[in-house]
């Protein structure tokens, strides 16, 4: 049995998509013997028509090159093609992106995605000239290896359903076996008296992940709360009174400030897969988002954290005050949200959901 992974980095790196690759990747080599074997997408995509549509056209669509750029695809897919016929793996596992064209006899191939790219897109509400030229050739690029995958993992529900409603994939095929989360989980108590709201990102992500939009927000609620304070991860912004700013500081800083919030918000604008939500209820902290992507179904549909009513600092702000005014509500919330969490997003059981698909194709 040898499985292949194609990721766009090193498999055993645990910066390769935030860990997901490395997690999944240790645990399948230690099951039965599997062969694991990391293909590097910078490696394989040569062709010069990468580099000029990398420098040009990537950073038009999305202001810096991205492997999402199935233009790049089309070039070189025949060589991904033989790299995976000389390796002859009998799984081929695509992190993030597939590139399928043509079926590849005896190999069954998969992919296990975070969302799908219209969406995303169509999110940020910004009108780019070609866009949806350029879309219309990605989907039907994209529905061609989609067709040619003998299935789908998905890390959310809504990606599942993305997935069966713009390409038409059979939702049989589809698996959403979820994802893990990259922190321990607090058993301590927690004060959910302390009006703290939490927030990380990373620098250059600001708008899309919604700090303008809480910033705005937490003006608003600070007039009805005096003593709100909010507590920003990963980065350095406009100076709003009761804000402060954590950046380069370390994951240390972060947890600790994990188990101190009595809120986690994100009004993400574009977060497909917020993975820090089901961190903070890992910590036992209800969270706040959009009524978008995935966050709706890692909030329990409202019973682990608060959904907003819009993507207004009005909204956000009623949602902030109601939230806490109730910390008995909110002790439930992230004490039931924990449990939620401890039993759904774990590593362990994401790959064994892999391996359960795998033997029922009778390939382990």
């Amino acid at each position: 049995m040898k499985i292949c992974i194609i990721a766009n980095g090193n498999a055993f790196d645990k910066k390769t998509w935030s860990g997901t690759t490395y997690n999944i990747a240790t645990r399948l080599k230690n099951i039965n013997n599997i062969e694991i074997i990391s293909l590097n997408l910078k490696e394989i995509i040569k062709h010069p028509v990468y580099k000029l549509y990398k420098k040009f056209v990537g950073k038009v669509f999305y202001k810096r090159g991205s492997m999402r750029d199935k233009e790049v695809y089309i070039h070189d897919a025949e060589r991904i093609k033989k790299c995976l016929e000389k390796i002859g793996a009998d799984i081929n596992i695509f992190f993030g992106e597939h590139c399928l064209y043509t079926r590849l006899d005896n190999q069954l191939c998969y992919a296990y995605i975070d969302a799908t790219l219209r969406p995303i897109l169509e999110a940020e509400k910004i009108r780019r000239f070609g866009i949806e030229s350029f879309l219309r050739k990605y989907e039907k690029n994209d529905k061609k290896s989609y067709d040619l995958l003998d299935g789908v993992f998905t890390m959310n529900e809504w990606s599942r359903e993305s997935v069966n409603k713009l390409y038409g994939k059979d939702l049989s095929k589809i698996y959403n076996i979820k994802c893990g989360i990259n922190v321990d989980f607090y058993e301590g108590i927690k004060n959910y008296n302390n009006h703290h709201l939490l927030i990380i990102l990373r620098k250059k992500t600001e708008h899309l992940k919604g700090l303008d939009l809480l910033l705005d927000a937490f003006k608003i609620a600070k007039k009805r709360i005096n003593d709100l304070k909010l507590s920003v991860v990963g980065t350095e912004y406009k100076k709003v009174d009761g804000v402060k700013y954590y950046y380069n500081e370390p994951r240390s800083k972060t947890l600790e400030l994990l188990k101190d919030a009595s809120l986690y918000i994100m009004p993400a604008i574009k977060e497909p897969n917020g993975i820090t939500y089901l961190e903070a209820l890992a910590y036992k902290t209800p969270t706040i988002g959009l009524n978008r992507f995935s966050y709706p179904e890692f909030c329990g549909y409202g019973e682990y954290g608060f959904i907003s009513r819009s993507d207004t600092a009005k909204d956000v702000a009623n949602t902030i005050c109601l939230a806490l005014n109730d910390t008995n509500k909110l002790k439930e919330m992230g004490e039931k949200g924990q449990k939620f969490v401890r039993e759904n997003y774990n590593w362990d059981i994401v790959v064994n959901k892999m391996v359960k698909q795998f033997k029922s194709e009778g390939v382990m």
